[in-house]
């Protein structure tokens, strides 16, 4: 009886081994996964957040001749209209000048674009010449501008600005014809960042943001929502304390 005890604690305790180094060998296999599926930028930082876009090839197709139509409908009217007005050729030069600026720059801002994505705690905007752009998170937000009464909206392009919280000086701007983007889970992985941020900022530079052209924004849905009221209540709270 005895013996067939000693026999029985010996398999349960072999099963028990095999059991744990199933679980171990599992483990590693889960670790290895996770390891092999993190992507790293040339930083060797883990990237948490990259640009998805769906574009459709009509709209795409669409913009493009939208804007080239409106350029050539610009120059038209300079050309048959302007040279009425005093000053004509300094006008029409300025005009023209203008019109072509305005396509070449957006278009090539549209067309350098690479790539944009986030670490932990920077945010990237990639170009395929020039340098590459990096901005700390939480100290920017971003405006995507679709379906206003503007010529962009009729050319199914959708108007993308990264503007700093101080100054609100505008960082970067772009021109995309997308269908649909990720950018809301970028907005729902920067609200902390953003508060912390807000939260440090002294007197004086939180004094030159300018809210009501955030709320006005949010409002029309340009951009995330950010409890303002909330960061005011914390700071005011912080600042007796």
């Amino acid at each position: 009886m005895s013996e067939i005890h000693r026999n029985t604690e010996s398999h349960n305790n072999a099963v028990s081994n095999n059991t744990a180094n199933n679980n171990n060998t599992e483990s590693k296999k889960v670790e290895s996964i996770t390891q092999e599926n993190r992507k790293l930028d040339s930083n060797g930082e883990e990237i948490v957040w990259e640009l998805e876009t769906r574009k459709n090839v009509f709209f795409l197709l669409w913009s493009w001749i939208a804007k080239l139509g409106a350029m050539a409908f610009c120059i038209y009217f300079i050309f048959t209209y302007l040279h009425l007005v005093k000053w004509s050729g300094f006008v029409i030069l300025l005009a023209l000048l203008s019109v072509i600026l305005y396509v070449v720059i957006t278009s090539y801002t549209t067309l350098n674009l690479k790539g944009m994505y986030a670490t932990k705690n920077n945010f990237y905007i990639e170009k395929y010449f020039g340098e590459s752009i990096s901005l700390p998170l939480g100290n920017f937000y971003i405006t995507l501008k679709l379906g206003d009464y503007s010529f962009q909206t009729l050319a199914f392009i959708t108007r993308l600005s990264i503007i700093l919280f101080i100054n609100n000086k505008r960082k970067y701007y772009c021109e995309l014809s997308i269908v649909k983007d990720n950018f809301n889970i970028l907005e729902k992985n920067l609200k902390q960042q953003t508060e912390s941020y807000l939260m440090s900022l002294d007197e004086k530079d939180y004094a030159t943001i300018f809210i009501p052209n955030i709320k006005n924004d949010m409002d029309k849905g340009y951009t995330a929502k950010i409890d303002f009221d909330k960061i005011d209540f914390l700071r005011k709270r912080n600042k007796s304390d």
